[in-house]
């Protein structure tokens, strides 16, 4: 079963058209806690940590910085990725799980659109575009956030 305030996410979002984006983000979500490695020993490797996670910030705040390393994730060819995570200080396990968490989100809301015909299906494969979401889309994702996360929304 997916998680109820993340369905209530996706569910939002997919009736604004962008189901994608909280898919990728719902499972960004549930696996946040472990995507970042962590040095509490080494001051170097702190700050090379920092450094790396510095590189994926952007105006739209930490859920946004979120989806953009999902999606730079998967549209790294999956030859590179390994190297790729190790480099950024990510985990590539966490991540992993992430893709997979996504595939069980996609799956659980496409069994729910049966019966809710007015919300259109989104496509089933991702929108693999890293950049930085627009500003409406970018506007919809936090309402859509905001609905899942914050009952009185």
């Amino acid at each position: 079963p997916t998680d109820p305030m993340v369905s209530r996410l996706v569910l939002e979002a997919a009736s604004k058209g962008i189901a994608n984006a909280a898919i990728q983000l719902g499972a960004m979500i549930l696996c946040s806690d472990k995507i970042f490695r962590i040095s509490r020993d080494d001051d170097d490797l702190a700050s090379k940590i920092l450094r790396a996670r510095c590189s994926f910030a952007e105006n739209g705040g930490d859920l946004l910085n979120l989806l953009s390393i999902f999606r730079i994730f998967l549209s790294t060819p999956a030859e590179e990725r390994k190297a790729w995570v190790t480099e950024k200080y990510l985990s590539h396990h966490a991540l992993n799980s992430a893709k997979k968490e996504a595939g069980h989100i996609q799956e659980s809301l496409q069994r729910a659109l049966k019966h809710l015909p007015e919300i259109t299906a989104p496509s089933t494969t991702f929108d693999l575009d890293h950049g930085v979401l627009e500003g409406a889309t970018q506007n919809a994702l936090r309402r859509a956030v905001c609905a899942g996360f914050f009952q009185n929304v």
